[in-house]
């Protein structure tokens, strides 16, 4: 009864809105997307402080330094590896090594997926492996994960929830420190946006087909498979 009664109030909601017609939310829905995606960039490359307010500089130049950084730091040392000293010396794994010649036993880290110090790495190939270069393929992958989130909050709850939502994400400073985390991110996404497919919870969604489970198992387990566990 109490599901009955909040389905037809969804539907007065939906009639309300056909008849007052669309808002400025959802006719220039992207023009604002691009305005969060823009918020994001500032935050992930400026240093804001609210409290007092001020401003420090830039935070994508500084060397990986923090309570957390030391993650960050780890993955581009491995990344490094790999450029450096080839995939037949890290075998594709998170490898910790330093001189020339490297050590032949060198130090390597399983306990983790290591797609990820394989795609910093690829960005490494493309921009550098400085630590602003590499925040700045991070920076770039942020992009189409933030706009693939503001998509599906649109199919399921509106465009005014989900630009308001992805604001409030992009504005935290967790967001600013952490970014998106790239190939969990990416994957994470894809599996959704397929779980939703199949469930029937998007509006306008194509209908479910048999390449959309195997896309959603292929998510679900690739970073794990192909990542060496």
């Amino acid at each position: 009864m109490a599901r009955k009664s909040k389905a037809r109030r969804y539907e007065v909601v939906l009639a309300d809105r056909v008849e007052r017609g669309p808002g400025l939310s959802e006719r220039r829905f992207w023009i604002l997307a691009v305005g969060v995606v823009v918020i994001s960039v500032l935050t992930q490359t400026f240093d804001f402080s609210l409290t007092p307010p001020a401003y420090r500089g830039l935070f994508i130049t500084r060397p990986y330094c923090g309570l957390h950084d030391w993650h960050f730091s780890h993955l581009a040392w491995d990344a490094r590896s790999h450029v450096k000293y080839g995939l037949g010396y890290t075998q594709g794994y998170r490898t910790a090594a330093v001189g020339d010649p490297p050590s032949a036993n060198p130090l390597r880290y399983v306990s983790h997926p290591a797609l990820d110090t394989l795609i910093i790495g690829f960005g490494m190939l493309i921009f550098g492996t400085e630590e602003w270069e590499v925040r700045l393929f991070d920076l770039i992958l942020s992009i189409p994960c933030l706009l693939l989130i503001l998509f599906i909050l649109r199919k399921l709850y509106g465009s005014s929830i989900a630009l308001m939502s992805g604001l409030l994400w992009v504005i935290l400073p967790v967001f600013a420190f952490f970014s998106f985390g790239l190939w969990m991110t990416l994957m994470g996404l894809w599996a959704l946006y397929r779980y939703l497919i199949l469930t029937g919870r998007l509006a306008n969604a194509p209908e479910p087909k048999r390449r959309h489970f195997l896309e959603l198992g292929v998510a679900l387990k690739a970073p794990i498979k192909i990542g060496r566990e």
